[in-house]
């Protein structure tokens, strides 16, 4: 279970509930690469020490996972964080977001906020990781 920050390429238009109620395309060709190289460099200023690994990110230390494509990609990181750790792990997620948004052209999304990062909604994500860890720690 993860915290998720997806990314899409919008027609003019359509909302993000249109997106996802349509049929997933099944087009995943990969991002060019000099694209891909400036999302590496700009994301690892964020997050410095982020390893490579194809069209993957990781960040050890908040277990932030990047993945890219062409016409899409994800941001992940596990529920581990709470109170203010979990507010430094929502920051970093969308300082990430937003480079990836600047370099792609893609629109990303806050499914668990059900707003786009854009909105900035950090203090209903941060409330959404307490949760999720308050429902672990009862379990």
């Amino acid at each position: 279970m993860s915290y998720d920050v997806i990314f899409a390429r919008l027609a003019d238009g359509q909302s993000w509930e249109d997106f996802l109620a349509a049929e997933p395309a099944d087009d995943e060709a990969p991002l060019d690469s000099a694209t891909w190289r400036q999302i590496v460099h700009r994301v690892r200023e964020i997050l410095p020490g982020a390893t490579e690994s194809g069209d993957e990110l990781l960040h050890e230390e908040t277990a932030i996972q990047l993945f890219c494509q062409a016409d899409a990609a994800q941001l992940h990181s596990p529920y581990w964080f709470t109170g203010e750790a979990a507010r430094r792990v929502v920051s970093l997620l969308y300082q990430v977001a937003a480079v990836v948004a600047e370099e792609t052209g893609l629109t990303a999304f806050d499914p668990q906020v059900e707003a786009l990062v854009a909105d900035q909604r950090i203090d209903d994500a941060v409330a959404i990781f307490d949760s999720v860890a308050a429902s672990f720690a009862h379990h």
